[in-house]
């Protein structure tokens, strides 16, 4: 009897170890796919941040520009202006 109890505690002991070692084999991959995944989702963020980075770089260069050409425009509507006025008085004149 005793026996028998020693060799179902041998085989229950067994079976544990084996599940052991398939729930840590499980785990270590589970371990591996998430390291991989977290260094992909790192390496997504850093160029979402370097995209969001340049995008804000480009967009003061651009309204910088933009600023410039109005004021361009508005020096040549005061020419305009300008030259219009002297045509109408020239006009008048006449």
């Amino acid at each position: 009897m005793l026996r028998k109890e020693l060799t179902s505690s041998k085989n229950e002991c067994m079976r544990y170890d084996k599940t052991i070692k398939k729930s840590k084999k499980e785990a270590e991959n589970q371990n591996k796919d998430y390291q991989a995944v977290s260094k992909i989702a790192e390496e997504t963020n850093n160029q979402i941040i370097a995209l969001q980075a340049k995008h804000e770089e480009e967009k003061e260069r651009f309204e910088t520009e933009i600023q410039k050409l109005q004021l361009k425009l508005k020096e040549k509507d005061k020419i305009v202006e300008a030259e219009d006025k002297g045509l109408d008085k020239s006009a008048k004149d006449t």
